[in-house]
């Protein structure tokens, strides 16, 4: 009965690797905090109606792991995933041609000061959003450049100071194939391959397999 059992139990782990195989999961996991700022208070266009005169700087940062309490400004390492957006332009780490993130922390690891920049050319000009804030003084602006550096629009914010928040994902689960519509296992005959990879069944006990109690 033993030589069974280790049979049956190699076969199963036959069977988990080729599900595995066919039905990859993820792993990431990370921390991510999120920005909301202050309302803007003011405002300059050169053309009226072409630039958010309202609105406000919010951001999202993710990083591998949580942040450790008394984290230093200048040991930041650059997020994997981050944007910044002023309601109307969202720049990320896709797309920006410039950025700058720093973040320092508390005791306990809350964003205590922090600089986001970040800067992309469009069919408008260029693009820059920041927020910065270093425990006196917030700024915080939505830029527009013309091709020759000259400044079309801004708004800003220099009085209220944001709020960040805080969320640690976990890593996504494994996804039950057995649970996928049109989905069927079946115990056969072992094929001449380990695996039949059509992604609606898996075979791999061989015949004559007494069941399992």
């Amino acid at each position: 009965m033993g030589a069974i059992w280790n049979r049956r139990r190699l076969l199963i782990l036959a069977e988990a690797a080729c599900v595995l195989a066919l039905y990859p999961f993820s792993t990431s996991a990370g921390t991510t905090y999120t920005y909301t700022g202050g309302v803007f208070t003011q405002s300059y266009e050169d053309s009226p109606g072409r630039w958010p005169t309202s609105g406000r700087i919010t951001a999202k940062v993710t990083f591998d792991a949580e942040l450790a309490p008394n984290h230093r400004w200048e040991e930041t390492a650059t997020p994997g995933v981050w944007s910044i957006s002023d309601g109307v332009h969202t720049i990320d780490q896709t797309i920006s041609a410039l950025s700058r993130i720093h973040v320092s922390t508390d005791e306990d690891g809350n964003i205590l000061h922090w600089q986001i920049e970040a800067f992309v050319r469009n069919t408008q000009g260029i693009v820059g959003l920041v927020t910065f804030y270093d425990g006196k003084t917030i700024t915080e602006l939505s830029l527009l450049f013309g091709s020759d550096g000259a400044l079309k629009a801004i708004s800003y914010n220099d009085s209220a100071v944001g709020t960040w928040k805080k969320a640690t994902s976990t890593p996504a689960g494994f996804p039950n194939p057995f649970n996928r519509p049109a989905y069927s296992h079946r115990i056969s005959a072992i094929p001449s391959s380990s695996c039949q990879t059509d992604r609606r069944r898996i075979i791999v006990f061989p015949s004559r397999l007494p069941p399992i109690n």
